[in-house]
């Protein structure tokens, strides 16, 4: 998944209120649980265990684009078509030539969003001055969730 390049500019770009949508992703809540007698009712909560974002396709880039501020990157889930995100990672002191970020994650409950069919990832922060983007960077997002259900 990527979002588009950024110039290196003499000034910093807030994106921390016009997120940047990263990754929309198929649930198959229901492949994964109906093999074990659960359906998407069944399911009490949904949390974020972890959440890593990697660059890849772009030779030198690094994470050197996202100023480092009090919270310097936020995750944020929604449904496909949704218009209330959730913050569900962040990472503030993102040290310098880094092209793989572990984030610290929320305790939010996303269950009504992983109900959905389809969910959307964004990102929210704020560009370094003179540090770029290259055009078509691509970011792989690896997440693992912890699922609590009911017995049907």
């Amino acid at each position: 998944t990527s979002i588009p390049g950024i110039a290196p500019l003499q000034f910093s770009l807030d994106f921390s209120f016009f997120f940047q949508q990263l990754d929309t992703f198929a649930t198959k809540v229901d492949e994964y649980i109906t093999p074990y007698g659960f359906t998407k009712n069944d399911i009490i909560k949904v949390n974020l265990k972890s959440l890593n974002m990697i660059i890849e396709n772009a030779p030198g880039q690094t994470f050197n684009f996202i100023k480092d501020t009090l919270v310097s990157l936020k995750v944020y889930v929604d449904s496909f078509g949704g218009t209330s995100p959730k913050m569900v990672a962040y990472k503030d002191n993102i040290s310098r030539g880094l092209t793989s970020l572990n984030l610290d994650v929320s305790a939010e409950d996303i269950k009504d969003y992983f109900r959905a069919d389809y969910m959307k990832i964004l990102v929210a922060f704020r560009t370094q001055e003179n540090e770029g983007l290259i055009d078509g960077a691509k970011f792989r997002v690896n997440y693992t969730f912890t699922v609590t259900a009911k017995k049907p």
